[in-house]
């Protein structure tokens, strides 16, 4: 789980509006992914996506012994984080072809 959060923490920080750096993670692009796919919904999934953050870097973050249990919506907001960080990678692998 300590790799999750390494993704979470960057694109937590930044849809609170504390932008931070983090090599290969675009945060900008992954909340714009998940903006979009949510259009309807996204105060909710955002909301839902900052919660499980939080509960993330409380009890199972980087070095953390605990386990975090995680709900059925839990596992849909990662599946989705997942599906935003390969459409980055495949954005790159596209970008990086042109060259």
């Amino acid at each position: 789980m300590s790799e999750t959060i390494y993704v979470l923490v960057p694109l937590d920080r930044h849809l609170r509006g504390m932008p931070r750096y983090s090599l290969g993670v675009n945060s900008r692009r992954t909340s714009e992914f998940l903006r979009l796919r949510h259009r309807n919904a996204w105060p909710g999934i955002r909301g839902s996506l900052l919660s499980l953050t939080e509960r993330l870097e409380k009890g199972g973050g980087a070095g953390a012994s605990c386990e975090v249990a995680l709900s059925d919506e839990d596992v849909s907001i990662l599946d989705d984080v997942a599906d935003a960080l390969d459409d980055e990678c495949e954005s790159l692998f596209r970008e990086t072809c042109r060259r």
